[in-house]
């Protein structure tokens, strides 16, 4: 599996000027390869200036799991919590992380018919937009600039490769990575939403972030955001259903 900035974004990346951003990226995916292959284990494709000095966002639970949290921890990786969060930021710190968290990773395992990534047979990228949006209004609140990030065959690569392993679709095997065929999974970098100096709340760069990923999507894929009000655990008991169908 080959993941890679598009040139378009790489040149973008290249041009960021201010100290400090907050990277969001879209769809959180089962693999949430913009996190993980392009920030925690970039192999030097992000700029040195924003490599050295952003961490990546993720679910808490993480801390719960050994070894898991030393690995984490070597490439970057930071909990979610809110303290945790703002100690990062108050150190003029760059965060990377993904808008719909647990629960958009839990849609793409859990209801790919309808809420998966990505559509391999009419190029839809379906975005869970949840109603908390901690991420913008700490952005709004310390004045950093927000990176939009857009992946749009995450889901639909995965699930080709699992499909190409004849294995279950919650099985990520790593050790065959390199000597399956490959697939490629892009990244694209939208405009950026500067908060200092302005009067924009969370709810308007959570807008502008929401639309600025349906521009990423461009002439290949249609980027669908729709609204999701359950939580992780609601998920977990089967309120998956309940979501996005209008």
């Amino acid at each position: 599996m080959r993941s890679r900035f598009s040139p378009e974004s790489a040149i973008a990346l290249g041009q960021l000027t201010y100290d400090q951003y907050i990277f969001v990226g879209a769809p959180h995916g089962v693999i949430v390869s913009f996190l993980v292959f392009g920030f925690a284990l970039h192999g030097g494709s992000l700029p040195k200036n924003i490599a050295d000095r952003t961490f990546v966002v993720a679910h808490r639970s993480f801390l719960a799991i050994p070894i898991l949290r030393n690995l984490y921890a070597m490439c970057g990786v930071i909990d979610n919590r809110r303290t945790t969060v703002e100690t990062a930021l108050q150190q003029g710190l760059s965060l990377a992380a993904a808008a719909s968290a647990v629960v958009g990773k839990w849609h793409s395992m859990m209801e790919p018919s309808f809420n998966c990534a990505s559509s391999d047979v009419n190029n839809t990228v379906r975005e869970p937009r949840r109603p908390t949006i901690g991420i913008f209004v700490l952005a709004a609140r310390y004045g950093i600039t927000v990176v939009p990030l857009l992946s749009p065959n995450e889901d639909d690569v995965y699930r080709k490769y699992n499909r190409s392993m004849c294995i279950p679709p919650l099985v990520v095997t790593l050790g065959w990575w390199f000597v399956r065929p490959h697939f490629d999974i892009e990244w694209r970098v939208g405009r950026e939403i500067v908060t200092k100096h302005t009067r924009t709340d969370g709810a308007a760069v959570a807008r502008l972030f929401y639309k600025e990923l349906q521009v990423l999507g461009g002439h290949t894929h249609h980027v669908v955001v729709y609204d999701c009000h359950c939580t992780a655990f609601a998920l977990m008991i089967g309120r998956t259903a309940y979501c996005g169908r209008h």
